[in-house]
């Protein structure tokens, strides 16, 4: 899962994004970050690589709600109509 805890804290806004960035990286790809990269996410090999390369495979993964997908999309559909 992706509870944040006590210890996942970062120094800036841009550390805490990227972190967010990288755990959906390791969840998508087993490929290493791209060069020059720094690992700020501190689960970042925690996560078994490569299982969630879609949207729908992060259900019960990235959070507990078995529709995460679904959820996503409808926030992503909402923000293309918003444009």
């Amino acid at each position: 899962g992706s509870e944040m805890c006590i210890r996942d804290r970062f120094d800036t806004v841009e550390d805490g994004v990227r972190a967010q960035l990288q755990h959906l990286y390791a969840y998508a790809c087993k490929k290493p970050l791209p060069r020059g990269e720094k690992i700020v996410d501190p689960r970042f090999n925690l996560v078994k690589r490569g299982v969630a390369s879609t949207w729908k495979n992060l259900n019960g993964r990235w959070a507990a709600n078995s529709k995460y997908a679904e959820s996503i999309m409808r926030v992503y559909r909402m923000m293309l109509e918003y444009n």
